[in-house]
């Protein structure tokens, strides 16, 4: 089931409540959520901050570049705010009650089953667009020939990192970014600082808050 709203305006509602309900609770000198770092709490903010912006700029007379970019942030958020919902809001101490108060659907409304992912992507394509952008195609290790996710995963976490062209990541601790892909082929946006940079990345399902095995690292030069 998709629980994130498909008009920009119910998205923008949708993650303002949970941005606001989750400062609440990590917030101040003895917070009741102890959970979440600091820093992932930070990166929601931002990740908000960023979308509210661009989407407020489309409210009114606005151009064609204004709507692809609103475009472009959207797609960066949710996958940020997929990532915290799942990793973040169904563990303790956050309730049912919690997530009723934020809109976000409880386990039991959920089809997927629980438990960890048993298989692993495979990325089958990693390809340079132009405009510091990347494409990536992946699939099941079962099933290499289509794009459809397994029935016990709800996406797949990719981790990524740059580095010089000349370096190959091997060390599946030095992927340290991450973001939720929830359909394949999906376009990576970089910032201008990955320009004639190597990106590095791989692949795991994931299930809620569990995570299966990670695919072989894959990684390509920024155009």
């Amino acid at each position: 089931m998709n629980y994130i709203p498909a008009k920009d305006a119910d998205f923008n509602v949708f993650f303002k409540k949970i941005y606001d309900y989750v400062a609440q609770k990590t917030g101040g000198t003895q917070p009741e959520w102890t959970h979440i770092p600091a820093d992932v709490v930070q990166g929601l903010q931002e990740a908000y901050t960023a979308w509210d912006a661009a989407y407020t700029k489309t409210l009114g007379e606005h151009s064609s570049q204004d709507t692809r970019e609103k475009q472009r942030v959207r797609k960066e958020s949710e996958g940020v705010l997929r990532h915290f919902i799942q990793n973040y809001l169904y563990d303790p101490p956050v309730s049912a009650y919690d997530r009723d108060a934020m809109d976000v659907p409880n386990h039991d409304t959920i089809r997927t089953p629980h438990g960890e992912p048993k298989t692993r992507p495979v990325i089958v394509k990693l390809s340079p667009l132009g405009g510091r952008r990347v494409q990536i195609y992946f699939a099941d290790e079962t099933t290499p020939e289509k794009r459809a996710r397994p029935k016990d995963a709800n996406g797949a976490v990719i981790s990524s990192t740059l580095t010089a062209v000349d370096v190959r990541v091997t060390d599946y601790k030095l992927l340290t970014s991450t973001e939720l892909l929830t359909r394949s082929p999906w376009v990576i946006e970089l910032g201008p600082e990955a320009e004639g940079k190597r990106f590095s990345c791989a692949l795991c399902w994931q299930n809620g808050h569990f995570k299966g095995v990670w695919s072989d690292i894959s990684s390509v030069v920024v155009a």
